[in-house]
């Protein structure tokens, strides 16, 4: 393609509506999800009698349920079966129709550009802006989940209270925590659990990828860091993403701590186009046994 070619398609206007609709759908999925949780409950062996709401505070209590001792079981179920389909059927597609672009490797706006900027100056990468995003509603919404559900039974309140402070800790370790800093000739990779220092010098090589950003590291082996993943899907596509932003910067410092070529630490064409061709394989043989799993599931519980 030509230089005028990509002049014009850089220029062409984007078309507003797609994701007009996108965003549209994805509200209205998210508020079904809200409202899902907040609604009450039947059973389903007769007669049918109302298990009364919300229905989340019912899957935490059955004995919240407006019905017979008999009866609370089969509601608790029920409520835990609404909740576990509201999941499925509306927060997760609604959530991923909201963050479409970025789930798409598209990377992203004005913030995610500003700080983009401020680490190549200062040598500091974290998180993307929308992981960090992501993990701050997942802390504030269980939260919130749990005032509505509070019930006076001291127990269920306590394990809540664990499970809500055990699942902050670990947003907080796995989207937040992680970083890596360039300092002077040190590269600091701070990981969830540990913290580790290498010589500038002693790396040769950076890729990211589904676990992270791996480092080859002279007398050391691979280090991972864990600050920036990459999908295997943009890995197929062979999308630039936040995290080929941190390769970039890892490698044109360590070409120049090396004072060596760039393209000395950079994937070949060739090196790049047989990753993409091996994480489609993956991608293929996961996507087959994940079928071949809930297959048999139907065919165990028909």
């Amino acid at each position: 393609m030509s230089a005028m070619t990509q002049h014009e398609g850089a220029d062409r206007p984007r078309r507003r509506w797609p994701r007009v609709l996108r965003i549209v759908a994805g509200c209205v999925l998210l508020v079904v999800a809200v409202v899902v949780p907040l609604g009450s409950v039947h059973t389903k062996t007769p007669p049918v009698v109302s298990c009364g709401g919300p229905a989340i505070r019912i899957a935490i209590d059955e004995h919240a349920a407006s019905v017979t001792t008999e009866r609370s079981a089969e509601c608790g179920d029920r409520a835990r079966a609404t909740l576990v389909g509201g999941l499925v059927v509306a927060l997760v597609p609604g959530l991923m129709l909201l963050f479409w672009s970025r789930i798409t490797g598209r990377r992203g706006g004005r913030r995610q550009a500003s700080e983009d900027a401020r680490s190549l100056a200062t040598g500091e990468w974290r998180m993307s802006v929308f992981a960090r995003n992501l993990a701050s509603l997942g802390m504030v919404v269980p939260a919130l989940v749990l005032a509505l559900v509070a019930t006076a039974d001291f127990a269920a309140a306590a394990l809540a209270t664990a499970f809500l402070v055990g699942w902050v800790a670990l947003l907080y370790l796995t989207c937040i925590r992680p970083r890596i800093e360039i300092a002077h000739d040190l590269v600091v990779i701070t990981n969830p659990m540990s913290r580790r220092a290498f010589h500038l010098a002693d790396v040769e090589r950076a890729c990211a990828g589904y676990w992270g950003i791996a480092l080859q590291v002279r007398g050391h082996g691979i280090a991972n860091a864990w600050a920036g993943q990459k999908s295997n899907w943009a890995v197929w596509r062979d999308k630039q993403t936040h995290a080929d932003d941190i390769v970039d910067d890892l490698e044109r410092r360590a070409a120049t701590a090396h004072t060596t070529p760039l393209a000395d630490f950079t994937l070949s064409g060739a090196e790049r186009e047989s990753r993409r061709r091996a994480t489609g394989k993956e991608m293929i043989v996961a996507g087959a046994i994940a079928a071949g799993v809930f297959l048999v599931r139907i065919l165990v519980q028909g």
